[in-house]
């Protein structure tokens, strides 16, 4: 029988130091079959543009820059995959990057998320990310973060994780379909965080596949936009949390919220000198609340058949991944 297509959506953005390696790195894939998909999210640089004659690559120039989440949508609804991979143009990927997780995926048909073992571009033995967890701040944080990758660790075997890094993202085409992709309304930063837990509510599985092996160079094309970062990061924290978290859950970890919360400031007025970005960034966080009440309404009521496993992932971060997880 033959392998299932795999779709494999780069988002660009003014990438010219960047997309060739990634690019190069997909073409050298052991896994096939598979189709390339460079989604050009108004590029001033013309990066994609040598790519556009390239046959098995597909390049979707969306004329302005639409945000993360509508540039990647997009592409999800080019691609022709059973599985589509979402990346960053400053992902590399290991020759055998999808073997397992496909296959997995193909045994597994509860599994609609793969969370890649995403490694340091300069440092390859040192994680970028592993998977996301919820920290008590009810925000994801990334695991493993610079620190040393072990292989006799529990970081050496799948596990049923909440969240993933969107960076490097394998997902079940009928996922997509049933979550329709990305919220658009996140534009960038925390939207992979809200399709995980949408997609948790109706009853997926996201694992991490350590076998499934990445580079990051992490930020390198979101660098010189500090203020429109924060910014985005302010207001798409706020939401998650209000979309996402039971009023139980946020009064018991109420200190850590403030305390994550003046942690950051400290950043933002300290060392990257952006409180203007921070301040809008929690007005309209705060007053796109009213917008997203409803929504909110419906997750908890879904919440509560998973709240066992909701509480336990958040508690422990992981769990061993036997095939019979619920």
């Amino acid at each position: 029988m033959p392998s299932p297509l795999a779709s494999l959506v780069v988002l660009n953005w003014n990438g010219a130091n960047l997309l060739p390696d990634c690019i190069e790195s997909l073409r050298r894939l052991a896994y096939s079959p598979v189709e390339i998909i460079i989604v050009d999210n108004g590029s001033t640089d013309h990066s994609a543009d040598t790519f556009e004659s390239v046959p098995g690559i597909t390049v979707i120039k969306t004329g302005s820059n639409l945000g993360f989440a509508a540039g990647m949508n997009m592409g999800f609804r080019v691609a022709r995959g059973q599985y589509v991979a979402a990346l960053n143009n400053d992902i590399t990927v290991s020759e055998n990057w999808l073997n397992d997780a496909i296959d997995f995926m193909e045994k597994e048909t509860g599994v609609g998320i793969i969370s890649c073992r995403q490694m340091n571009y300069f440092k390859r033995n040192v994680i970028d990310s592993l998977y996301s967890y919820l920290h008590p701040s009810l925000i994801f944080f990334q695991e493993g973060f610079r620190s040393l990758y072990v292989p006799e660790s529990s970081h050496a075997r799948p596990a049923l994780v909440l969240g993933v890094s969107g960076a490097s993202t394998l997902y079940r085409r009928q996922l997509l379909d049933e979550m329709h992709g990305f919220n658009e309304s996140f534009g960038s930063y925390h939207e992979e965080s809200d399709l995980c837990m949408r997609a948790f509510l109706a009853g997926w599985k996201c694992v991490y596949i350590p076998s499934a092996v990445t580079y990051h160079r992490r930020s390198a094309s979101f660098s010189n936009l500090k203020g429109t970062m924060f910014y985005l990061q302010t207001r798409n924290r706020l939401w998650f949390i209000y979309k996402y978290s039971p009023i139980r859950v946020m009064l018991a970890n109420i200190g850590w919220i403030l305390f994550t919360e003046m942690r950051i400031l400290r950043v933002v007025i300290f060392r990257e000198f952006v409180f203007l970005s921070y301040c809008k960034g929690m007005r309209d966080g705060f007053s796109g609340m009213l917008r997203l009440r409803v929504s909110r309404q419906e997750n908890m009521k879904k919440l509560k058949s998973r709240y066992k496993e909701y509480n336990e992932l958040r508690k422990k971060k992981a769990l061993a991944f036997d095939g019979n997880s619920t």
